[in-house]
């Protein structure tokens, strides 16, 4: 004797199939890497690492002189280890890097100083903010700044 199955638990399986291929046909962005890039406590850049199609821009001036940037950046939901931020004029040369002890905890930001960057971007039309770790040690530029003095921000 053959098993049968009825025609309701045929459908019912097929609509349970149907129903699981749309749910998983829907891929979010877990497991990819991202970064957050704050000016104080105010977000001002996020992305996430595979959908970047180009390099974001920020712009800084004098009048956040005195504020700090920091950078969060996740690999796959975990934190770098041996994490370095650097700042590079157009040519990629290297002009400053700051190297941060490993951290776990949720104090992960890696920060600078808003002032530093403006005197390494002086005479610049732009410098570049990048990131490395042991994870990706060939780093990756995170975003383009774009630094304006207090004269030319105003107008």
């Amino acid at each position: 004797m053959k098993p049968t199955i009825s025609k309701l638990r045929a459908v019912k399986l097929l609509m349970w199939i149907a129903a699981s291929a749309i749910l998983f046909s829907f891929s979010g962005d877990t497991g990819a890497d991202s970064y957050k890039v704050y000016l104080n406590d105010k977000l001002i850049l996020q992305q996430y690492v595979s959908r970047q199609a180009s390099v974001p821009s920020l712009s800084l001036d004098e009048s956040v002189a005195n504020d700090e940037l920091a950078i969060y950046y996740n690999h796959c939901g975990k934190i770098g280890t041996a994490r370095n931020i650097s700042i590079k004029d157009g040519n990629d040369q290297l002009l400053k890097e700051w190297k941060y002890t490993d951290v776990s905890g949720t104090d992960t930001g890696m920060h600078c100083s808003v002032k530093d960057i403006l005197m390494l971007s002086k005479g610049k039309a732009k410098v570049n903010l990048y990131y490395s770790s042991k994870e990706m040690p060939d780093g990756m530029i995170l975003a383009s700044i774009v630094t304006k003095d207090k004269k030319t921000a105003s107008n």
